[in-house]
């Protein structure tokens, strides 16, 4: 059996200072305003970034577990309710994304509209 210091010490300092550093440079890129949350683009790019470090942590886990003889059957349902759960996310994003665009071309075409008629007055 593999040790502790061996297998899960340099998982926990990767993705502990990792993620300490990681959440740090969120932060500081949301108070520079870099990234404005208002933004349905800028918040896609949030949601791929925190997506991006939990997804490389969740397969170095699998793989550490691999390593380990850990039995993991569980595996397969849990990547089934995920990409369940991100589709979901994906297609309620996107509709919501065509709805905005519907509203914004509506919201376009009454002020068109309401500004020709208070002109003609």
């Amino acid at each position: 059996m593999l040790e502790f210091a061996n297998t899960w010490m340099p998982f926990i300092y990767l993705y502990g200072v990792g993620g300490v550093a990681f959440v740090i440079g969120i932060y500081l890129i949301i108070k520079s305003k870099s990234l404005n949350i208002d933004n349905i683009d800028h918040k896609r790019w949030l949601y791929v970034l925190i997506f991006g470090f939990l997804y490389y942590a969740g397969i170095h886990t699998c793989l550490i577990l691999l390593a380990l003889d850990v039995n993991i059957i569980w595996l397969g349902p849990v990547l089934v309710i995920l990409g369940v759960f991100i589709y979901f996310n994906w297609y309620v994003e996107n509709r919501i994304t065509v709805l905005e665009q519907d509203l914004a071309e509506v919201n376009d075409q009454l002020s068109k509209l309401v500004s020709k008629n208070t002109i003609e007055d």
